[in-house]
């Protein structure tokens, strides 16, 4: 059973190159309003099979409660059971943040324990929104580099350069589009040019052809667009990279000849409403073909190899991935990993971008804090004013009622009275249809 070489780069590399990946999940995580909240992915479970499942990690989502077109991932924590396999131990906590266009700036891995391994990585878009550049450090000295740059050629085209350094070496990669009829994307282009220990340099050619649905509407934009928004979906979680009904997607390198020549494909099936249902990966075996089935019937040549089997709840969220391989001496199908995902509600609160209304303001000291807060507000009224103070769940923790002018105290504990540990809370101010919102930092 093969697999490709070029798993081995990084996610992120395999989110903007895709002549040299593919998709890897059905659809990006959803979100869906009921009705006093909104339902959003908390938790990813990853099971490997041994004749049972059985759970090697998981990824936990904290948000942040303030929800204007979707909602902000705060936090991304990951967790094994590598040291004890009935206990989840953390093993790295990555932080967001976001600019004001509601997208993510930059990231950062918080070391945990003894675990020195970091991630940063820092993201800039155009005025359109349009991710133009990121730059991405990882390892136990940031010793991994990757710098990517988005050049827009058009409203539709655009071309991509990768820098990339490395303990070994180093590589320079560029990638052009090419159009169909319908400006989407028809084929992606990439040369690699890689050197290694200084001295052995490697260049090759790399294509990926698009094949899609007769009833797909989409275009190029709307696969940057997916791009930028979906970014830590996309780095951290394999999600998916490309957009719209697509049917194939087969991956080609250039030999010495100038020939084009197929080595993967993916073949994407939908249900009658649309939802992928099941995603089938094969690899290019022409050498056990001429030689094993003496056939140069282009069809033969490919091999199954792997297949995702997707599963969906009412909402039309991904609930089950579960990954199979095909073992060529059995001729079947056989488990191999399974991903479950679990949504929860957080409460939506107001737009904290909105300028504040003129009726109240708020200030706050010390900020950051580690005991008490003073909070004191002002309004041209001398109603009452509700404050509320929310976790990144968006879950209330305390309540308390102020008055115009007035100062209050916060301690730093919920409604029962527990301590509440260190972390980034939100207070909200609110007196009639008024409401003004701040973050808060507790420091330990």
């Amino acid at each position: 059973m093969k697999s490709r070489s070029i798993l081995s780069l990084t996610l992120l590399i395999l989110m903007l190159t895709s002549a040299l990946i593919l998709s890897a999940m059905s659809k990006p995580f959803s979100y869906f309003n009921t009705e006093d909240d909104i339902s959003v992915l908390q938790e990813i479970k990853v099971c490997q099979w041994a004749g049972r499942w059985k759970e090697i990690y998981k990824y936990v989502f904290q948000y942040n409660p303030i929800v204007i077109h979707k909602p902000e991932l705060a936090i991304l924590e990951r967790y094994n059971k590598m040291y004890d396999p009935e206990t989840w131990t953390l093993f790295e906590d990555i932080r967001f943040t976001y600019g004001t266009n509601r997208l993510i700036s930059s990231f950062t891995s918080v070391p945990v324990d003894d675990y020195p391994y970091v991630e940063h990585g820092e993201i800039t878009y155009d005025s359109e929104n349009r991710v133009t550049d990121f730059n991405y450090s990882m390892g136990y000295s940031n010793d991994y580099t990757i710098d990517i740059t988005i050049d827009y050629l058009s409203e539709y085209e655009f071309e991509l350069h990768l820098s990339k350094t490395y303990e070994e070496g180093s590589e320079e990669r560029s990638v052009q589009m090419e159009l169909d009829s319908q400006n989407r994307i028809k084929y992606f282009y990439a040369q690699s040019h890689r050197v290694i220990d200084g001295e052995f340099a490697v260049d090759r050619e790399y294509k990926t052809e698009y094949i899609y649905y007769p009833d797909d509407e989409t275009d190029s934009r709307d696969y940057i667009r997916h791009l930028s928004e979906n970014i830590y979906n996309i780095i951290f979680l394999d999600g998916e990279r490309n957009c719209g009904k697509i049917k194939e997607i087969i991956d080609y390198s250039l030999d010495d000849n100038e020939i084009w020549l197929p080595y993967y494909k993916e073949e994407y099936i939908y249900s009658d409403s649309s939802q992928l249902i099941y995603k089938n990966k094969y690899y290019y075996d022409s050498g056990y073909h001429h030689i094993v089935l003496n056939t140069l019937n282009d069809d033969d040549f490919w091999q199954e190899n792997y297949r995702h089997i997707y599963e969906y709840d009412d909402n039309g969220n991904l609930i089950r991935d579960i990954w199979q391989s095909f073992i060529i001496a059995q001729n079947e199908f056989l488990n191999y990993k399974l991903k479950e995902y679990s949504y929860g509600n957080i409460t939506e609160i107001e737009d904290a971008s909105s300028p504040a209304l003129p009726s109240i303001s708020l200030s706050m000291y010390p900020q950051p804090f580690k005991d008490e807060i003073n909070i004191f507000a002002e309004s041209k009224t001398v109603d009452a004013i509700d404050i509320d103070i929310f976790n990144l769940r968006g879950q209330k923790l305390k309540s308390f009622v102020g008055f115009s002018g007035k100062n209050c105290v916060w301690d730093g504990r919920d409604e029962s009275g527990r301590a509440l540990p260190a972390s980034i809370y939100f207070l909200r101010a609110k007196q009639g249809d008024d409401s003004i919102i701040r973050k808060i930092i507790k420091t330990k």
